[in-house]
Formats: C-alpha cells, sequence, structure tokens
C-alpha cells in the first residue's frame, strides 16, 4: 500500500479568536480576597458573640454593638469584592460566586440567630 504524505495544516484562526494559546481560566483574586474575608468576620463574629455571653453588665451590649457593625461592615467590603469579581469577564467567577453569597448569608446571620432565640426565650415559639 502506498502511504500518502499527510501533513497536517495548522487550523485557520477564525476572526474573534486570539492567535496567543488560551491560559488555564483561573479564580479571579476578587473572589479569594471575599472568601477569605468572609472567613475573617465569621471568625470576628464568633469571638464577640464568646465575648458577649462572657461580659457581665453593660459589656454584653458592647459586645453586641460592635460584634454588629464589625460583621456588617465586614460583609459589606467582602460583597463589593465579590461583586466585583463576579463583574470580570476573563477570569473565574466561581469563587466570587460563593463570595458574594457568603457575605450576604453572613450579613443576615446574626439577625436571624438572635430573632430565634428571642423567639424560643419567650415561650411563645415559633
Amino acid at each position: 500500500m502506498h502511504e500518502a504524505n499527510l501533513s497536517v495544516a495548522p487550523p485557520a484562526t477564525l476572526a474573534y479568536e486570539s492567535l496567543v494559546d488560551p491560559a488555564p481560566v483561573r479564580q479571579s483574586r476578587w473572589g479569594v480576597a471575599s472568601c477569605a474575608l468572609c472567613a475573617i468576620v465569621l471568625l470576628y463574629t464568633v469571638v464577640c458573640a464568646i465575648g458577649m455571653t462572657r461580659a457581665t453588665g453593660w459589656d454584653g451590649l458592647a459586645w453586641l454593638i460592635f460584634g454588629f457593625y464589625g460583621n456588617w461592615i465586614g460583609c459589606g467590603v467582602a460583597a463589593v469584592l465579590g461583586l466585583i469579581g463576579v463583574l470580570q469577564r476573563r477570569r473565574g467567577r466561581r469563587l466570587a460566586v460563593h463570595g458574594l453569597w457568603l457575605s450576604f448569608f453572613l450579613a443576615g446571620a446574626p439577625i436571624a440567630i438572635l430573632w430565634l432565640l428571642s423567639r424560643l426565650s419567650s415561650g411563645g415559639g415559633l
């Protein structure tokens, strides 16, 4: 049999394709920053909650106020970082989306927990 010398021609580049080899999709630094800040906010909120339960007198109220303000400010910054990461076009958005919903969840969780505890302690049930 006769083997034909078939040399493979390079594929033609389409008009919308780049000539540069596509780099692997990496996660956005904004998404990593958002998730890291959410972890820090969670740790801060837990420390404030522990301080609130162990405090005596009016110190518990100070722990509560500092815990809420720190939580909301941290979650707001994490949400902005996550939103910037989501709006990027050329980067992976998975971590940015997780950071975004996690920041919204962490911002509302202390309020929901306090509401549930007040309902349970008043004897009214849910």
